[in-house]
């Protein structure tokens, strides 16, 4: 899945980050935003998947036990189940979590970015916003 961003999702995506999820901004990550919104730029992410949701199970287990004078014996079985909710009329699974989807790469072009320290502030940004390894992002000049 390939997301183009532009500066106002940006600045929308970190607002939301701390408001719900109270992450703050380092100061190195709050300077590549400057950074960003001062001059122009367009930005390109590449996810690995669209994430994944994880359900909540009920454990099911079942027990006999049997005996015929001689023998006797005992079996032990258990099973998985999918809990469900029951809202306006439809059926969906709990979902206990939602992992968010890895990064595979991202691709910068921005004014500006040939120069080496407004190319190193961006990768910088970039890496510590999205958590991602500096081989997986690519600054370019926007011309």
């Amino acid at each position: 899945m390939v997301v183009p961003i532009d500066k106002l999702s940006i600045l929308v995506t970190i607002a939301f980050s701390y408001l719900v999820f109270h992450e703050k901004l380092t100061k190195r990550a709050a300077l590549g935003l400057v950074l960003i919104i001062a001059g122009k730029v367009e930005v390109m992410i590449t996810y690995e998947s669209d994430g994944e949701l994880v359900p909540a199970y009920q454990r099911e287990e079942n027990e006999n036990r049997s005996s015929n004078g001689t023998q006797e014996s005992y079996s032990l079985s258990s099973s998985n189940k999918i809990v469900t909710v029951y809202e306006q009329g439809t059926t969906t699974a709990l979902i206990l979590m939602k992992k968010k989807p890895q990064v595979k790469g991202v691709i910068v072009i921005a004014q500006g970015a040939s120069d080496l320290t407004v190319r190193m502030s961006l990768s910088q940004a970039v890496r510590t916003v999205l958590q991602v390894s500096a081989d997986r992002v690519d600054i370019f000049e926007m011309k």
